[in-house]
């Protein structure tokens, strides 16, 4: 995920990466604090059998606690809210 997030800001100066939406795939803790230090909203699917633990970091943690609290209700507010900009912004990956 750096790699590509990197490549995207690389190409073009001008564009600002609000959240980033991925699959399981991208449920690591070395992502959530990439995605934290650049200050990039995760809206990343977590793993079924993730857990709340004091090694991850505390951003994927709370992804953890809000899909496991209701992973339905988190699914239609995430594809909700990128709605629009799914539509203008089609980055194939």
């Amino acid at each position: 995920m750096p790699k590509l997030i990197e490549h995207i800001l690389k190409n073009d100066n001008n564009i600002k990466i609000m959240s980033v939406i991925g699959v399981g795939s991208y449920d690591s803790n070395g992502n959530f604090k990439y995605l934290q230090n650049k200050r990039i909203l995760p809206a990343i699917k977590i793993r079924k059998n993730s857990i709340i633990s004091r090694k991850n970091n505390s951003l994927r943690n709370r992804k953890v606690y809000a899909q496991l609290k209701d992973l339905l209700k988190w699914k239609k507010r995430i594809y909700m809210e990128s709605d629009g900009w799914l539509k203008k912004l089609h980055f194939p990956l």
